[in-house]
């Protein structure tokens, strides 16, 4: 049987053993798996110059919190410097466009490119991911995490990287990721998320209908789209496209500060909805007729009809979220209540089977009694 200080001896070993192995690994070129010259490895590799030149490496990406120009030899080659940390809440997705546009070049001259941060496990797989999404269309970003743990099995980025790099993918790692209104409607939840963390409303406020004004991506076609109007005095209150999709079926959370992000906006949300009984409540993007509400610095409030004739009370807001009736979380949260407004499609919007739909109409726009009948 072998005393304490055995065991404590054999600890010590194990973990020297396993601090050589990180060490070794962390040194190690890990050849991204294709034709191109694209390496990941940890920022020790840096101090062996004839691997580097061997592997052919011309051009690095640092992506960590250090001055390249300390590592020797570093005049030999072309930089590019990513100044980040590994947290899951760093921007990392803001420096894609420039770092796949500078592996493009460096290989489109014959180069080959070393990608490193501290360990070559979480930043630098992120960066090499995003090359791969952005060059091979086909990968997803746990089929390109996979094809990298090939040649460097302990690769292994961070949830929030995981996240950002499939909302690249989702923006088609397009190069001008400023113009894609899924990054700053990602961008905008940060923000939200970072401002209700303090218990504050956000400093800027974004409304989703002015936004796709800007960039002409709103529903023009009255036929495209059903129309949220207040049971009152039939004002529109929002299109389908900026009900936001919540899963009945999705456990309800506890914690009610919760400061997940930003829903995104489902065509398919309203019908969904519509049809859970469960469901009280419509959840909306914030749209522009909040703005009198949202523009108090509040954290929550109720959400009035913008008619001032009516103002009518629809719903509430909370920028820290609110519990659906059906027990889901949604951050932030613009309810409106399913009893106070109608969801009507297009036909009913037109006065075709309004009736049908519990809409009194004035004389001469009702539908004619059935042929045939007793009146």
């Amino acid at each position: 049987m072998k005393g304490i200080g055995d065991v404590e001896l054999a600890n010590v070993r194990e973990l020297q053993r396993r601090e050589e192995v990180e060490k070794a690994l962390e040194m190690s070129l890990a050849k991204v798996p294709g034709d191109e010259k694209v390496y990941v490895s940890g920022v020790f590799a840096l101090r062996r110059p004839q691997t580097l030149k061997e592997a052919g490496v011309t051009h690095i990406v640092s992506a960590l919190r250090f001055d390249y120009k300390e590592t020797k030899g570093w005049e030999n080659y072309t930089h590019c410097n990513v100044q980040i940390d590994d947290v899951d809440d760093e921007n990392l997705i803001e420096h894609f466009p420039r770092v796949v546009q500078f592996i493009k070049d460096a290989l489109a001259e014959g180069g080959g490119v070393l990608i490193h941060c501290a360990m070559g496990k979480s930043r630098s797989v992120s960066l090499a991911i995003a090359y791969l999404l952005a060059t091979r269309p086909s990968l997803t970003p746990f089929t390109a995490l996979s094809l990298i743990r090939q040649t460097r099995p302990h690769a292994d980025p961070n949830s929030g990287f995981m996240t950002q790099l499939d909302l690249w993918k989702r923006c088609g790692c397009t190069p001008d990721l400023e113009s894609s209104a899924i990054y700053q409607r990602w961008l905008y939840a940060t923000e939200v998320e970072l401002s209700t963390s303090i218990g504050r409303a956000p400093d800027r406020l974004r409304f989703e209908d002015e936004e796709k004004a800007k960039d002409g991506s709103a529903t023009e076609s009255a036929d495209a789209t059903k129309a949220m109007r207040c049971r009152r005095c039939r004002t529109l209150l929002a299109k389908e496209e900026y009900i936001v999709e919540h899963d009945p079926k999705a456990p309800a959370e506890e914690d009610s500060s919760s400061t997940a992000p930003l829903p995104l906006p489902n065509p398919d949300a309203a019908a969904a909805s519509a049809s859970s009984v469960a469901c009280g409540h419509f959840f909306l993007q914030a749209l522009s007729w909040m703005r009198p509400a949202l523009e108090t610095g509040e954290l929550e409030g109720r959400l009035l009809c913008p008619n001032l004739k009516c103002e009518a009370l629809v719903g509430r807001w909370n920028w820290k979220g609110l519990r659906c009736s059906c027990g889901v979380w949604v951050t932030p949260a613009f309810a409106v209540q399913k009893g106070r407004v109608d969801l009507l499609s297009p036909a009913v919007e037109r006065g075709r089977g309004a009736q049908a739909a519990g809409v009194r109409m004035p004389p001469g726009m009702r539908a004619p009694p059935p042929k045939g009948g007793n009146l």
